[in-house]
C-alpha cells in the first residue's frame, strides 16, 4: 500500500533521500535540510501544510491494529489464566452451548478492573525505573546524526546495572525469606505478576494509549526538528511523529530510551521469573520448558543492555519513532 508522505518541521518538502535517491522512513527529503557540514540551511519558505494523507487502505490498517490488538491480547491471556492456555477450549464452549455470547465476551474479552494494590504496583515499578535511569552512572555516548541533522547526547545507556539491581531486589524481597528460613515474611510473593496480572494488562493498555495521545499533542504544540505529520490522524499515532522527544532537553533521562528499553524489557525476565514460581507453587516442581524458557530469555535481555550503547541505540534511535505499541510493550 502507499505509505502517506511526511514533512519535517520546521522546514523540508517530501521526496527522495540519500544519494541513490531510495525512499526514506518518512517519504522527507532530509538530504535537502542539511548542507554538506550538517546544519540545516535556512529555508526562508518553509511549508508548514501536512502532505495528503494515507489511502483508505492506510486508514483500515492502522485502525484495525488499534482497535484489535487489545481485545486479543486480552483473549490470550484469558486463555492461558482460565483455560490452561487453550486457545479453542472456551469456543468449543461456546460453540456446544456452555457458554453464552454475553458469557464469552465478559469471560474472554472484557478487561479486569485493576485493584489499589495494582495501581500501586505498576506505578511503584515505573517510579523505580526512573530513578535507577537517573541515578545510577553511566559513560557519554553520543548517537548518529538523525534525519534532521541532530546529534543527541546520552548519559542514561545504564541497563545492565538497573537490571542486576532490580533483579537483586526482587530475589531478597521475595524468595530469600523462604529459601532460608527466616522468621519474617517476605515483602511480597514472588508470584506477584501472575497474581495480578490480568489487573496489570489493563493498566498497561491504558497507559499505552493514554501516554500515545499525550505524546502526539506534544508533538504538535511542542515539536522538535525530527517531528513529522501527515493528514492522517490514524497513521501518525499508530506509527508515531516525534523522534528525539525530550523534556527540557535532558541527557540523563531520554523518554524513548526509558520506554522501549526500561520498564518493559526489565520485567521481561521478573514475568518469566513469576510464571516459574506460580508453577513451582501449583505443581511442586518446575517443567524443562519453564527451565529453558527463563534461561534463554534471560539470556535475550542481558545482551540486550550489555550491548545497549553500541547496538540498539545507534540503529533503534536513529530509525523508530515514539508509537503507540511501543508504549503498550512497556
Amino acid at each position: 500500500m502507499d505509505t502517506p508522505k511526511r514533512r519535517s518541521q520546521p522546514n523540508g518538502k517530501g521526496g527522495l533521500n540519500g544519494k541513490n535517491g531510495s525512499q526514506g522512513h518518512s517519504g522527507t527529503d532530509y538530504k535537502s535540510l542539511r548542507n554538506g557540514n550538517g546544519k540545516k540551511p535556512q529555508d526562508k519558505n518553509k511549508d508548514t501544510s501536512p502532505h495528503q494523507g494515507g489511502t483508505f487502505l492506510d486508514i483500515l490498517a492502522n485502525l484495525a491494529l488499534l482497535a484489535l490488538c487489545p481485545p486479543f491480547v486480552l483473549y490470550f491471556q484469558n486463555s492461558c489464566h482460565r483455560y490452561k492456555c487453550s486457545l479453542t477450549e472456551s469456543i468449543e464452549e461456546f460453540y456446544n452451548g456452555n457458554l453464552s455470547l454475553s458469557e464469552f465476551a465478559t469471560t474472554m474479552f472484557a478487561p479486569v478492573i485493576p485493584s489499589v494494590t495494582a495501581i500501586c504496583i505498576y506505578t511503584s515499578w515505573l517510579l523505580f525505573q526512573a530513578v535507577l535511569m537517573l541515578v545510577l552512572p553511566s559513560k557519554r555516548w553520543m548517537g548518529k546524526q538523525s534525519q534532521a541533522g541532530r546529534t543527541l547526547e546520552y548519559n542514561c545507556i545504564n541497563g545492565l546495572p538497573a537490571w542486576i539491581i532490580t533483579h537483586v531486589l526482587f530475589f531478597f524481597l521475595s524468595l530469600w525469606p523462604f529459601l532460608a528460613d527466616l522468621p519474617y515474611r517476605p515483602l511480597f510473593s514472588p508470584t506477584i505478576v501472575y497474581d495480578y496480572a490480568l489487573e496489570l494488562l489493563t493498566i498497561v493498555q491504558t497507559i499505552g494509549f493514554v501516554g500515545s495521545i499525550f505524546f502526539y499533542f506534544k508533538a504538535r504544540l511542542w515539536p522538535t526538528p525530527d517531528t513529522r505529520f501527515t493528514s492522517n490522524f490514524l497513521f501518525d499515532f499508530f506509527m508515531g511523529t516525534e523522534l528525539h522527544p525530550r523534556f527540557f532537553g535532558s541527557t540523563r533521562f531520554d523518554i524513548k530510551l526509558f520506554i522501549n528499553g526500561r520498564p518493559g524489557i526489565v520485567a521481561w525476565t521478573l514475568i518469566n521469573l513469576s510464571f516459574a514460581a506460580k508453577q513451582y507453587e501449583l505443581y511442586g516442581s518446575i517443567s524443562n520448558s519453564m527451565i529453558l524458557l527463563n534461561i534463554l530469555q534471560a539470556i535475550y535481555v542481558v545482551d540486550f543492555f550489555y550491548n545497549e550503547g553500541t547496538t540498539f541505540l545507534p540503529f533503534f534511535f536513529h530509525y523508530h519513532l515514539v508509537v503507540a505499541h511501543n508504549l503498550c510493550l512497556s
